[in-house]
């Protein structure tokens, strides 16, 4: 029984990500650490926007309508969390936890009640292409969307939004090669009127997240707004 006990705790051990206390995947003292946004910027640069919305400037060229982010990608932890929790599916469980963070800072925003809700927005996870979910077992916004759903009290749809073109990795790729190496990697059923939250654990310059939004106001969306856990406020797009 002991040797029993040895192997089951080598494979299959539960300690926390960030402080390695056993017991949890992420402690709750390391869960209260994770570097928050408390402020709100738009979606594609660091400009400071009251409410999530895409700036002034960047609606020219965009089309996503805005976006809540709860966490900062530079927070070591934070950084940690969302590769341990895409890449390993025994640790897909994190994303659940870290979402009370993103689920804590929309129901503080004004528009949760008064926008979110009131106007029927339905939850989207950006898909991963059949072939690649099937490669990693699941969708990691997907988790996520789920999880929101139910702590929000919104409509989730996970049929609407399709991913149909594997784009390969964009971490190599500067601003203008990730928005050309995104195009028309989605498809969208008939959308008319409808109003959107696309879902990630991750925005970095914001190209998939717009190029999904683009996707679905072709379908007939009309306002799309974006739930993220982390945003990377490194490489601001210019």
């Amino acid at each position: 029984m002991k040797i029993l006990r040895k192997i089951n705790d080598f494979f299959f051990k539960t300690e926390c990500l960030g402080c390695q206390t056993k017991g949890s995947l992420l402690c709750d003292e390391c869960l209260s650490r994770l570097s928050q946004l408390e402020m709100n910027f738009c979606p594609f640069c660091f400009k400071i926007s009251k409410f999530g919305s895409t700036c002034s400037f960047c609606q020219k060229r965009r089309s996503l309508d805005g976006a809540i982010v709860a966490l900062n990608y530079q927070d070591p932890l934070v950084r940690k969390l969302i590769k341990s929790a895409k890449y390993k599916p025994f640790l897909s469980a994190l994303l659940l936890k870290s979402t009370k963070c993103l689920t804590e800072k929309v129901r503080r925003s004004p528009l949760y009640k008064n926008y979110f809700l009131k106007e029927k927005f339905i939850l989207v996870p950006i898909p991963l292409t059949r072939r690649k979910e099937a490669e990693r077992g699941f969708n990691q916004a997907e988790i996520i969307a789920r999880e929101l759903a139910t702590q929000l009290n919104l409509p989730l749809d996970v049929k609407t939004l399709k991913k149909i073109i594997n784009a390969g990795p964009q971490s190599h790729l500067n601003l203008k090669e990730r928005r050309k190496n995104i195009e028309h990697s989605f498809w969208a059923a008939s959308s008319k009127g409808k109003n959107f939250i696309l879902v990630d654990d991750l925005i970095t310059s914001g190209s998939t997240i717009d190029e999904a939004t683009k996707t679905l106001k072709k379908a007939g969306a009309y306002k799309i707004w974006a739930f993220a856990l982390a945003r990377n406020l490194k490489n601001p797009v210019k």
